[in-house]
């Protein structure tokens, strides 16, 4: 799981995954905050293919860096 290993070089802990019916991601904390990382595969049958990052927390600039290399993969 590259997502996985990318997550933890950021300095997150406290990392669980989960898997919905189309759907998959990471929650975490980091720097203080709680956020979730979820690879939206598909919404309401629409076809989104890319990462996002929400949460109790800051949307700081790592937060930021992070959602974009994750979607880099």
């Amino acid at each position: 799981m590259k997502e996985l290993e990318l997550i933890k070089s950021y300095g997150a802990t406290n990392i669980e995954g989960y898997c919905l019916v189309n759907n998959y991601g990471y929650t975490f904390d980091l720097d203080g905050g709680h956020y979730d990382a979820r690879y939206w595969a598909n919404c309401y049958g629409c076809a989104l293919d890319e990462w996002q990052i929400h949460g109790r927390g800051n949307r700081t600039e790592k937060i930021i860096e992070l959602e974009k290399a994750l979607n880099a993969l």
